[in-house]
């Protein structure tokens, strides 16, 4: 399979295209980068299918590319209910311990139904954080409308993350696994994820200058990513976390403290 820019997927944007509008299907071009912000376009094509609106009828062909048709409502829903069986089991144990015949049969399907809509079990659980993380948004605009400044509202959006993170640890493991995936459709829809989230960091900083704002939310996020890991792998506690987030939130909306000459 070709990279999300590129080979078949590029030269296959036309007809797919055409048969999603007639599907009804909203086409949007979906832009991708490391962090969050606008680079490099990725095919319209391939965000469709990255959304999961499509399905794969010929997974295995040989010397062609595999070939994906628009989703029915039925088929739709059966979507839905894998990937709402694949975000239950990873609530109840780990990824690694989760086989795709595991989301099968809660999902009630069989597990060549599951490869026709997720060709890989990676591509499956980026589907699945994307879903688990999709009311985020919601709730972190609706906490951040009592918050009066800036700095409030970034503080609320990251310890909002923690929190769910802190409820729901497997989902965080699978981030670190997602970062480093080698599939194609699994890396694309995870990219999307993250930049959602630095979208969203990006949305609450509504009193900060432009040129700033970048540069706040990279660091921000950075930190962030460090003590999660520092948390999850058992080196550091919850409470520490929060608390260098919002002492990392202080240093970068105040003056940094200055060094006094007479303690030198």
């Amino acid at each position: 399979m070709a990279g999300p820019n590129g080979g078949w997927c590029a030269r296959s944007f036309r007809v797919a295209s055409t048969k999603a509008e007639r599907a009804g299907v909203v086409v949007r071009h979906a832009l991708s980068s490391t962090n969050g912000y606008r680079s490099k376009p990725i095919s319209p094509f391939c965000t469709i299918r990255s959304l999961g609106l499509m399905e794969l009828t010929d997974q295995y062909a040989i010397g062609r590319a595999p070939a994906w048709r628009p989703l029915s409502a039925p088929q739709r829903a059966r979507r839905e209910r894998i990937l709402g069986a694949a975000v239950d089991l990873l609530n109840e144990r780990e990824y690694e311990q989760i086989q795709m015949r595991h989301v099968a049969e809660a999902a009630g399907v069989a597990v060549a139904t599951v490869y026709r809509y997720f060709p890989s079990k990676e591509f499956l659980y980026a589907q699945a954080i994307v879903r688990w993380g999709a009311t985020f948004d919601v709730r972190v605009r609706a906490e951040s409308r009592v918050a009066g400044s800036d700095a409030a509202r970034l503080l609320s959006v990251l310890r909002r993350t923690v929190r769910s993170y802190e409820h729901s640890p497997n989902f965080y493991r699978l981030t670190t696994i997602l970062e480093a995936t080698n599939d194609p459709g699994a890396r694309e829809v995870f990219t999307r994820y993250t930049g959602d989230f630095f979208n969203i960091m990006s949305a609450v900083l509504v009193d900060t200058d432009d040129r700033d704002i970048e540069t706040i939310v990279l660091v921000a996020a950075s930190v962030l990513n460090v003590l999660l890991r520092r948390w999850a792998n058992g080196s550091i506690s919850v409470r520490r976390v929060h608390a260098d987030l919002e002492r990392t939130v202080d240093l970068l909306f105040a003056e940094p403290r200055r060094r006094d000459p007479s303690e030198s």
